[in-house]
């Protein structure tokens, strides 16, 4: 009888422990999601402050391209072919997926501005596209100009 009662408190422990893990994921779920789009021309601001505030924040430098660019083409030499032979030797030592990861990584700016049809840059994108804020690179007000414009829908 004892043991049952046991494995029924530590049950009653672990269907707790699943409760606040499963309620903690659906709290995660609400948070909206922030896509800052910049270069390093336009630095930002108070990402710090906002993710405090529960927004889920990504930065996308478009001069991460050209920055890895630069990085991968370092003192290779002046001659096409041994040029590419080098690069080659660079890149299978790096491993063909680190490379494409730092490719997709460096130009995920690029592409979502695509995808969301941005015409400039800094664009703040609030909920994939739902709202998009240009020109400003400090978060705290591109929060809180999207929370006008939630306001007024």
């Amino acid at each position: 009888m004892q043991e049952l009662l046991e494995r029924l408190i530590l049950l009653r422990h672990a269907l707790l422990l699943l409760a606040f893990l499963f309620s903690f994921n659906v709290c995660a779920v609400e948070q909206t999601y922030i896509e800052v789009i910049t270069s390093d021309a336009y630095p930002v601001s108070g990402i710090q402050s906002v993710q405090r505030q529960g927004f889920l924040v990504n930065v996308h430098n478009l001069d991460d391209g050209k920055r890895l660019v630069a990085e991968i083409g370092k003192h290779l030499p002046k001659n096409q072919d041994a040029a590419k032979k080098v690069l080659e030797k660079r890149f299978k030592k790096m491993g063909d997926a680190a490379v494409k990861q730092q490719f997709m990584q460096a130009y995920h700016g690029v592409i979502l501005s695509t995808q969301y049809g941005l015409t400039r840059y800094p664009a703040v994108v609030f909920e994939q596209g739902q709202s998009v804020i240009y020109g400003v690179t400090n978060l705290n007000q591109a929060v809180n100009l999207y929370r006008q414009w939630l306001s007024q829908q």
